[in-house]
């Protein structure tokens, strides 16, 4: 359950859906979740014509660093032609700052991903083996690519 008490001057950034941000380019579809530093939204935007948008919080550094690991990843993209593990990785797409009512918030825009992968939402229970099987291989695939230029994830 999402702590309500961190959205305040400093914190998180509150979303309504039809919100926009960015001279209106990106416009709230809904949200995706709630992470430890940021808000994940789905968004429409004009290109692509759809978008996950990350609001991050006031107080995180961990955006500099994600940020940095993106644009290391746009280099390799343009110079790595052997792999196709790379199509496995998500990429940045616009980065911008947003101006709300608890102060400057950095947003992150990458492509979406994928349905959630609840059994409670639209999958059938006797699908989920080969689905979660599909997902898995993807995953790892993203993961082989990553870990080939010294991309690791930490916490």
């Amino acid at each position: 359950v999402e702590n309500v008490k961190r959205y305040q001057p400093g914190g998180f950034h509150p979303v309504h859906l039809g919100d926009t941000f960015h001279n209106n380019r990106y416009t709230v579809v809904y949200k995706l979740g709630h992470g430890s530093y940021s808000t994940p939204i789905r968004a429409c935007s004009h290109e692509p014509s759809s978008s996950t948008l990350k609001i991050v919080v006031l107080e995180s550094t961990k955006v500099a660093s994600e940020i940095a690991v993106f644009h290391h990843l746009q280099q390799l993209s343009n110079l790595d032609i052997d792999n196709g593990n790379k199509d496995f990785v998500v990429y940045l797409l616009d980065k911008f700052k947003h101006h709300g009512p608890n102060g400057m918030h950095q947003c992150i825009v990458t492509e979406v991903l994928g349905p959630c992968l609840g059994l409670d939402d639209c999958l059938v229970e006797e699908h989920f083996n080969g689905f979660a099987k599909h997902v898995a291989a993807q995953i790892s695939r993203g993961l082989r690519y990553l870990h080939k230029h010294f991309v690791v994830h930490g916490g």
